[in-house]
């Protein structure tokens, strides 16, 4: 919705994004990674945006690469859509998703973020 958008363009400012990754466009895998730490209050997503990635059928841990260091381990499994799973991970920990249409902002970002709780 248009709060989510507004609160969007507040955290590209840098008030809360989960994009530490280091990777400049890409904030899937830190969004992914505070999704897994329960950290997510509001996931937004791109409207139809669509990607593979892996989790962690025990704990539910979510992540855009098989690359992530933080697998440890764990035998992750490839996932379909790691986005659809981060939707459902966001609502089951109580958080909200919106999907924003026609953000350049989001977009540019990796088409997925997240405003964080703490």
């Amino acid at each position: 919705g248009v709060v989510a958008a507004h609160r969007f363009d507040e955290a590209v400012a840098g008030v809360g994004m989960a994009c530490d990754t280091g990777v400049a466009g890409d904030c899937a895998v830190g969004t992914l990674r505070m999704i897994s730490d329960g950290r997510v209050d509001t996931l937004v997503i791109s409207d139809g945006y669509r990607s593979q990635g892996y989790q962690d059928p025990n704990s539910g841990y979510l992540a855009a690469s098989a690359d992530d260091e933080l697998f440890g381990d764990n035998v992750f499994a490839p996932v379909e859509d790691v986005v659809e799973a981060a939707a459902w991970r966001t609502l089951e920990q109580r958080g909200v998703v919106e999907f924003i249409s026609e953000n350049p902002d989001l977009d540019a970002s990796g088409r997925i973020g997240a405003l964080l709780r703490y």
